[in-house]
């Protein structure tokens, strides 16, 4: 399933998709843009922590947001900066943060502009809709992309009716919102209405990651069971794949980093500081199809990204690696 591996210290990815990916290469201040078939065409200076990571814009330039200034870079070469962090940058829609007005975010559309508050926590963008956590109110808040009005607030404990509620991952699929959410009453993952707010679908028990492939949506419950659920028909198919990764040397798949494309699941397990190990289930066959065992120098694992070609995994020991797929 996985063949060679090239490796990278002090480095990481910053962007990837079909086309490119992008490596931040730390003790160089570099950042270096790669084809699919890894040539790089371009190289550029990083001043402190390109923490915005890179945008795509719909024009096919790069916007790297380093030292408080967006750099736009056209053909490997600096076009302009200027003083705004970019969410979105498409023909008729605009996002970003002025540098200097922290708490908006400026929506420009082909019609107007105007902003909005900003919450820290993760963003969704659908069609005509942006979806905002507000990670440390336990809120999901909705506006409109074409005037930037608030079409719904959802109260995570009103959802569930109780106090101390916890807030997981969350997908979409089209205009379905998949949340998780967890009390001591109650858990499971909450399918909502993104244009209503409106709950329309729940999934007992589900504990950890909502990851969206296809037309599917995957989660795990309890001890290892993997749920694939048909994000058109809502039917579920579940999979216990605990005795299989066990026999395999894996202690669980619920606490680990995982990533799904094309019904592959690719997951990590950290046990400790010195045994990191990479599965790759395929929820199709069902079977395990591959392991991988880090030397311990490697530390836990930070992160996994998965492109039509490749494997990205990083590691505490701040090193890329890069595996190629068959």
């Amino acid at each position: 399933m996985i063949k060679s591996k090239q490796e990278f210290k002090n480095a990481g990815v910053f962007y990837q998709d079909d086309t490119f990916f992008s490596i931040w290469f730390v003790s160089e201040k570099k950042m270096g843009l790669y084809t699919s078939n890894f040539t790089k065409i371009a190289e550029w200076s990083v001043k402190l922590n390109p923490n915005g990571g890179l945008v795509r814009t719909y024009d096919n330039k790069f916007i790297m947001f380093d030292d408080g200034i967006s750099m736009f870079f056209e053909d490997g070469k600096l076009d302009h900066t200027e003083l705004r962090f970019y969410l979105k940058f498409e023909n008729n829609l605009k996002v970003y943060i002025d540098i200097h007005e922290e708490h908006k975010l400026y929506i420009e559309n082909s019609d107007q502009k105007y902003w909005i508050d900003f919450f820290v926590g993760k963003k969704i963008f659908l069609e005509k809709i942006l979806i905002q956590e507000v990670a440390n109110k336990n809120l999901m808040i909705a506006t409109s992309l074409l005037d930037g009005y608030e079409l719904w607030r959802l109260d995570y404990n009103k959802i569930i009716d109780a106090e101390n509620v916890y807030g997981g991952a969350f997908v979409n699929f089209g205009n379905k919102i998949y949340l998780i959410l967890s009390s001591s009453v109650k858990r499971g993952l909450f399918c909502i209405d993104a244009k209503t707010g409106e709950v329309i679908d729940f999934f007992p028990d589900i504990l950890s990651f909502a990851i969206n492939d296809a037309n599917n949506i995957y989660a795990n419950k309890f001890r290892g069971i993997i749920c694939k659920i048909n994000a058109i028909t809502h039917e579920i198919h579940e999979w216990d794949v605990h005795k299989l990764i066990t026999d395999s040397g894996f202690y669980t798949i619920g606490d680990s980093h995982c990533t799904v494309a094309d019904g592959i699941l690719y997951f990590t397990q950290n046990m400790g500081a010195k045994n990191a190990k990479l599965g790759i289930l395929d929820t199709n066959s069902q079977q395990l199809l591959c392991k991988y065992d880090f030397p311990p120098e490697c530390g836990t694992i930070s992160s996994i990204q998965v492109s039509k070609e490749r494997l990205f995994v990083h590691t505490q020991d701040k090193t890329l690696h890069i595996f190629e797929k068959e």
